[in-house]
């Protein structure tokens, strides 16, 4: 409240907005203040939630007085105009300590977690993607993403029945697929996260030609991968209590509802890759995620949400994940799949 008094009071929307950040950065040092008072047994979870949530309030007040500020009074000289650009140039920058007050909301400092992740919605953070990296590293006990690489596929002439795939479909594409090197880049589509996951020093990538799973401290599960079980880091996490993370995605991009799949008995692929200068066949194959956003209502009540600015990020058990897919398949055996009449692996799972 001082900040933003002493702000308003210098008369200038340019010198108001600095005090404006002073006072975003306050309640930012609350929200850090309140998790020693709860570590500390100061207060319960109750008191804790009504105070953290009570701040991250007035840090999205104060977001949207800056972008007020930024967008209104049109200059009257000279000086004005080049003051307002060069306001216009400023960001609102989040900052690592936000980030990771936020990813403690979520509470899991004391739990594995899988992550996918959309960098864009955060807008400007000081130090880039690296920072929301490192803010969750912190706030967790361990981290796997994915790090696949589709561009080492390619589709043979013939192959099994009923598979999911048009043999012989992919020429073109097969001349340009690319054999498997553990340090090649993830797929664009997963997004910048898991490849600055790789740069970081003790991560590791399995070798999966095809769906590679990048870590840091998790190495015992991430050993789990075979070319068999290609998804088994998501159930030796699962077994360590670990959690889901989706930070500005939803459920569509969400591997672990594949791996709850074959929990349920639903059908699997076979694939092909390049490795070296031979192709490897490569089962369990998952099939197509477009339809999984619709597993949110049944979860909804197990999800933890926190916002920041206009990102969020959400946070769920993976065994309660686990179960409520299970269930579902089990009432509906073609709950989950996408609507489209051209997805060629939901209509063999129609089929089978």
């Amino acid at each position: 409240m001082h900040n933003c008094a002493e702000g308003f009071d210098a008369g200038f929307d340019n010198e108001f907005v600095v005090f404006l950040k002073y006072a975003r950065r306050s309640a930012s040092e609350i929200q850090s203040e309140i998790y020693l008072a709860l570590d500390r047994n100061y207060v319960d979870k109750t008191v804790f939630k009504q105070i953290h949530d009570k701040a991250t309030e007035t840090k999205k007040i104060i977001y949207a007085l800056i972008a007020y500020l930024r967008r209104s009074k049109p200059p009257k000289s000279l000086l004005d105009y080049t003051t307002t650009r060069l306001n216009d140039q400023e960001t609102i920058m989040l900052s690592y300590h936000e980030l990771r007050s936020t990813f403690e909301a979520l509470n899991l400092a004391d739990k594995p977690v899988i992550g996918h992740a959309a960098f864009r919605r955060f807008g400007d953070v000081e130090g880039g993607a690296p920072t929301v990296l490192h803010a969750l590293l912190d706030s967790s006990s361990g981290l796997i993403m994915p790090t696949f690489t589709y561009n080492t596929m390619v589709t043979p002439e013939v192959g099994p029945p009923n598979n999911g795939i048009t043999y012989g479909s992919d020429r073109d594409n097969n001349k340009r697929a690319e054999p498997f090197q553990i340090t090649m880049p993830p797929d664009k589509m997963i997004g910048i996260l898991p490849w600055i996951l790789l740069q970081q020093e003790s991560s590791i990538r399995t070798a999966h030609p095809i769906l590679s799973f990048g870590g840091f401290g998790m190495d015992s599960a991430l050993a789990t991968q075979t070319l068999y079980e290609p998804l088994a880091p998501i159930g030796a996490l699962a077994e360590q209590n670990g959690w889901i993370v989706l930070i500005n995605v939803d459920h569509s991009v969400n591997t672990s509802i594949h791996y709850a799949e074959k929990l349920a008995g639903r059908r699997q692929f076979v694939r092909w890759a390049l490795v070296g200068d031979r192709v490897v066949e490569c089962p369990g194959y998952p099939g197509d995620s477009s339809g999984f956003q619709a597993i949110e209502e049944y979860i909804k009540p197990d999800t933890s949400r926190v916002e920041i600015g206009d990102a969020f990020i959400e946070a769920l058990p993976l065994k309660r994940l686990f179960d409520a897919v299970q269930e579902i398949i089990k009432k509906d055996p073609l709950a989950l799949l996408c609507e489209r009449l051209d997805c060629e692996r939901c209509n063999a799972i129609k089929s089978f």
